[in-house]
């Protein structure tokens, strides 16, 4: 599956052994990991933390950095869980599965991985390489979905959505958002002000709030559906609800 500066506290294993406390001293910041029976499942210096083929919850609460920021990192076959309340950064490598809470800004990305991402602010989500992702973001948020992944995408206001390279994605927008689909399948409910591009290769189905833009081009599909209409209409060019 975009929001803002972090601090850092780790419970890092489903388990109650804690075999990992960051042997760096005062110079650590004070940053507790916990890993499982490998002590090397979950390596942590400093703000960044990486789970390797372990189940880790990774808090960011409780640690002060110069950066107040968190970066995490799941690989393996591991699944994690991560918490953040300010900006945070967390990328999920293929084979893993993560679910990222973040109550601020924060910047995730999906690479052949099945993520789950809920960010209070704005952030920047990336999905690729065939990863299945569900994002729920605030405002101004960036969201990309490529390489044949699977995305469900919900955004506030001002959100900028790419979709493409065989990717299918399902897409609701607030107010004055900018959706691109090129060679993807994008089934979108966007919000007052937002303008849609229909790209070569792409299906487009378009379901409007208010005024709203679709530019289809020539060699895409696209219907259209605007606030009281009972169903949606096949369109082509530049077609507009206003």
């Amino acid at each position: 599956m975009t929001s803002h500066p972090l601090v850092a506290r780790v419970p890092c294993s489903r388990r109650s052994s804690f075999l990992l406390a960051l042997a760096l001293g005062p110079l650590a910041f004070g940053l507790g990991c916990s890993g499982g029976s490998d002590p090397d499942a979950l390596r942590c210096r400093g703000p960044e933390c990486v789970c390797l083929d372990r189940a880790c919850a990774f808090d960011c609460d409780t640690v002060s950095t110069a950066r107040e920021a968190c970066d995490f990192e799941c690989r393996g076959d591991a699944t994690c869980d991560v918490t953040c309340t300010e900006a945070c950064e967390v990328e999920c490598a293929p084979g893993t599965s993560c679910s990222v809470d973040a109550r601020g800004a924060g910047s995730v990305g999906c690479v052949g991985a099945e993520c789950a991402f809920a960010v209070d602010g704005r952030a920047e989500v990336g999905c690729e390489r065939s990863a299945d992702c569900d994002a729920t973001v605030g405002d101004e948020s960036e969201l990309d979905c490529e390489g044949t992944s699977s995305c469900r995408f919900a955004g506030g206001a001002r959100v900028d959505v790419d979709c493409e390279s065989g990717s299918v994605c399902e897409i609701t927008t607030g107010e004055d958002g900018d959706v691109e689909c090129l060679r993807a399948e994008c089934r979108a409910n966007v919000g007052v002000g937002t303008a849609v591009y229909c790209g070569i290769e792409a299906s487009c189905e378009l379901a409007c709030s208010g005024a709203c833009e679709l530019e289809c081009v020539p060699g895409a599909t696209c219907s259209l559906r605007c606030a009281g209409d009972a169903e949606a209409s096949v369109v082509s060019g530049l077609a507009r609800c206003e």
